[in-house]
C-alpha cells in the first residue's frame, strides 16, 4: 500500500483497501474489474487514520458461499464454479436459480429448466445510459434498470418465462471504483411466490428457504404496502414500524390471531436501510423455535403445523410439558413423571400500558402473582411451589405486539 495517512472513516478505509486490491483480484479471477463475477476482500494490521505501513492481504471472493470447488491459481473462475455459472455470462432466454439469494448473492446461479419453480430467465444486458462517475444512488440506478430492462424485454425475439422483469445492478463501490455499468435484466413468474407456501428458517437478520415438510420456524405470508416514505433512523423504531405494518396481514393469515399472547408473531423482510426509503416489505409468521414447524401453516393451520409442539400459554392447567432447547413459549406434552417436565398452571395479565419495565421487574411481578394463580388452579398439591416460573414478555413483544400475558408453571411432584 502506498504510504500515507489512511481514511479515519471505517467504511472509507475498507474501500481504500479494496480499491488497492482490485487489480490483483481481477488478475487472479481473469475477470475484468468492470464486470460482475467477483468481489474484492482486503485485510491489514493498519488502523483507520494511521499511516499505511503494514502489508495488505488481498482476496478474490465470490458472492455465493461455498460455490468455488478449486483454486483459481489452478483453473479458471468458470471451472472453479463447477455447476454454477456467472449470471452475466448466461445466454439470453436461458433460465437459472440463484446460488445463494439469502446471502445477497445475485450474480451466481445454476442453469435450470424454465418450468422449475422460482427460476428466472436472463433477458439480456443493458448498459447504463448515464456517464456520471459518482454513484447516482440505489433508487436512481434501480429506476434506470426498470426502464432499460423493460425496454429490452419488449424487444427480445423469445418468450419471457414470467410476467415480471427485474434488474441486477451495481452498488456504489462497483460503480465508482470498479466502473461496472452493466445492468443484468431478468424475468420471473410472480405466481411462483403466490401459488405455494414458502417456508424458511430464520438466520440472524436473514432467512434460508426450507422445504415445508422439514423443521423450520418461518412461513411467508405476503407483501404489504410500505408504511412510510422513509424508514426511521432508529433501529428499534424501524422494527416497531415494520412489525406493525405486517401485524394485520399475519393475523388474518392465522385466522385472526391475537398477538398479545405468546406463541407466534409477525416478522418481516424489508428492502430498506435505516433512514432511507422503504422499497418493499414482505411479511412472515415466526415461531420461537427453529425446528417447531413441520408442515405449511397455509395447508394445515398453525396448530397442526406445530406437530408435537404446543403453545404453552394455550395449554390447559395441569398439563405437563417439556420446552425445546431454544424456546420457552413452546412445549411438547408429556407425562408429568417425565424428567425435566413442567406443569402449566395458568396465566395473568399485567395491566400496564407504559414502556417496558424490564425483565427483572416483570419477574418480580411473576413471583408475586403466580402463587395466587397456583391457588386458583387447585393444583397446589401436585407441584413444588418453590419452583414457580413462567414465560414473560420480552422488550420486543411488549413494545411491538402489546404482550402483557405472563404464564405460570412449576415442577410437578
Amino acid at each position: 500500500m502506498e504510504e500515507g495517512t489512511s481514511p479515519t472513516d471505517d467504511e472509507e478505509f475498507d474501500e481504500a483497501l479494496r480499491a488497492h486490491c482490485l487489480g490483483a483480484a481481477a488478475e487472479l479471477t481473469g475477470r475484468p474489474a468492470n464486470r460482475f463475477g467477483f468481489e474484492v476482500g482486503a485485510t491489514t494490521t493498519d488502523q483507520p487514520g494511521a499511516t499505511f505501513a503494514a502489508d495488505v492481504e488481498c482476496w478474490a471472493e465470490v458472492t455465493a458461499e461455498g460455490t468455488l470447488t478449486a483454486s483459481l491459481r489452478d483453473v479458471t473462475l468458470e471451472e472453479a464454479l463447477g455447476e454454477n455459472v456467472l449470471i452475466g455470462d448466461i445466454e439470453p432466454g436461458t433460465c437459472f436459480l440463484l446460488a445463494d439469494e439469502d446471502e445477497d448473492s445475485f450474480d451466481i446461479g445454476r442453469v435450470v429448466d424454465c418450468e422449475e419453480q422460482y427460476s428466472e430467465m436472463v433477458v439480456g444486458i443493458a448498459s447504463s445510459d448515464t456517464d456520471t462517475d459518482d454513484y447516482p444512488g440505489k433508487d436512481a440506478v434501480g429506476e434506470m434498470g426498470d426502464r432499460l430492462c423493460g425496454e429490452l424485454a419488449d424487444s427480445v425475439d423469445f418468450e419471457l418465462s414470467g410476467d415480471t422483469v427485474s434488474t441486477i445492478y451495481p452498488e456504489a463501490f462497483e460503480w465508482e471504483v470498479r466502473g461496472i455499468r452493466d445492468l443484468i435484466c431478468t424475468s420471473y413468474r410472480s405466481s411462483d411466490y403466490e401459488a405455494a407456501p414458502f417456508c424458511a428458517t430464520k438466520d440472524g437478520s436473514s432467512y434460508e428457504e426450507t422445504a415445508c415438510d422439514q423443521p423450520h420456524d418461518m412461513e411467508y405470508v405476503g407483501p404489504v404496502e410500505p408504511p412510510a416514505e422513509l424508514l426511521p433512523a432508529d433501529y428499534d423504531e424501524a422494527v416497531e414500524l415494520l412489525v406493525g405494518a405486517c401485524l394485520p396481514l399475519v393475523s388474518e393469515y392465522l385466522g385472526g390471531r391475537d398477538f398479545t399472547r405468546p406463541g407466534a408473531s409477525p416478522s418481516f423482510s424489508a428492502d430498506a436501510e435505516l433512514g432511507g426509503p422503504i422499497e418493499g416489505v414482505d411479511c412472515f409468521v415466526l415461531v420461537s423455535s427453529a425446528t417447531a414447524l413441520t408442515a405449511a401453516i397455509a395447508d394445515v393451520g398453525l396448530d397442526a403445523a406445530l406437530g408435537d409442539n404446543r403453545i404453552v400459554a394455550e395449554l390447559e392447567p395441569g398439563t405437563c410439558f417439556l420446552n425445546p432447547s431454544d424456546s420457552f413459549e413452546l412445549g411438547t406434552v408429556v407425562s408429568c413423571d417425565t424428567e425435566g417436565a413442567l406443569m402449566q398452571l395458568g396465566e395473568f395479565v399485567i395491566e400496564d400500558e407504559g414502556p417496558y419495565p424490564g425483565a427483572d421487574p416483570i419477574r418480580a411481578i411473576r413471583a408475586e402473582r403466580c402463587p395466587q394463580v397456583l391457588v386458583d388452579s387447585g393444583l397446589a398439591d401436585r407441584v413444588d411451589a418453590t419452583t414457580l416460573s413462567g414465560v414473560i414478555p420480552s422488550l420486543e413483544t411488549w413494545r411491538d405486539l402489546g404482550q402483557r400475558s405472563v404464564t405460570c408453571d412449576a415442577v410437578p411432584i
